[in-house]
């Protein structure tokens, strides 16, 4: 009848569970809610993606079977389309252009597993990795989930060719040594723009050499209309300015806010 009632068995996507309370868009608990009717439930075993398909089921038997059968549909998706048996790693991609030793793998293109502690971390660190320059080399996320890193997360990266990225999560023992044994790189991190540095060097490293004189000229875009400033990714430290200054001379940094996570170093040249 459309209304969502505490006691209901749910299934959402690839998450199950019985209701065991509801809240409204006012943080108020409540017993049912009507069509239309935003509401927060607590019970479900797992974290929703969002525009997945939310039903009320008979039982949690019959929640959990839709939940796996869903769950199974989407592992196979991804690693039917991303099939082969090769094992890649951050550093590895970063050399194997110029070595010319990454045969059968798409030498543009970086497939990422992302596992976050949160929804909401999924979009941050997707657009704080979106904003990187992809001319030459494409980010594929095949997979973005809330969760520590499991053992299904290893076997798609197998099968897809992968590395696995975790934001604020864990990897357990035995699915880090389960990954060790299947040769796939796990990194995780704390701090966003270490994520980001790393996956942008690799992605120079993929890079192909620049033909010409020698030297690799770059395109940089103007920083709030300024001509000769470009945004680099990195952190200022206390007590780090004396050596910055003196190491750059000719350049001088400033702090420039970044999308909506930090702020960046900005290097400015002195003409």
């Amino acid at each position: 009848n459309g209304t969502l009632k505490r006691g209901d068995v749910v299934v959402c996507g690839e998450a199950f569970g019985k209701v065991r309370a509801l809240f409204d868009d006012g943080g108020n608990r409540v017993d049912e809610a009507g069509p239309s009717i935003p509401v927060q439930v607590i019970g479900l075993n797992n974290v929703p993606l969002a525009g997945d398909e939310f039903e009320v089921v008979d039982s949690l038997d019959v929640a959990r079977e839709k939940a796996e059968a869903c769950a199974e549909f989407l592992r196979n998706e991804r690693m039917s389309a991303k099939a082969g048996d090769g094992k890649v790693t951050l550093s590895s991609l970063a050399s194997a252009v110029s070595a010319g030793k990454l045969s059968g793998l798409d030498l543009h293109q970086l497939n990422i597993i992302l596992k976050v502690d949160l929804q909401g971390s999924i979009e941050a660190v997707r657009q704080a990795l979106q904003v990187l320059p992809q001319d030459n080399v494409t980010l594929k996320f095949l997979l973005e989930a809330t969760g520590d890193v499991s053992t299904s997360d290893v076997d798609l990266a197998v099968a897809s060719k992968a590395i696995i990225l975790g934001f604020n999560v864990k990897t357990p023992g035995p699915v880090k040594s389960y990954a060790e044994n299947k040769g796939v790189e796990i990194r995780l991190y704390r701090v966003i723009y270490e994520l980001i540095d790393d996956v942008r060097n690799a992605m120079e490293g993929l890079l192909e050499p620049v033909e010409g004189n020698g030297k690799k000229e770059e395109e940089r875009g103007g920083w709030g209309g300024e001509e000769g400033a470009w945004p680099l990714f990195g952190k200022v430290e206390n007590g780090k300015n004396g050596s910055w200054r003196e190491t750059l001379n000719k350049y001088q940094l400033a702090l420039q806010r970044f999308g909506p996570f930090s702020a960046v170093v900005v290097v400015v040249l002195l003409d």
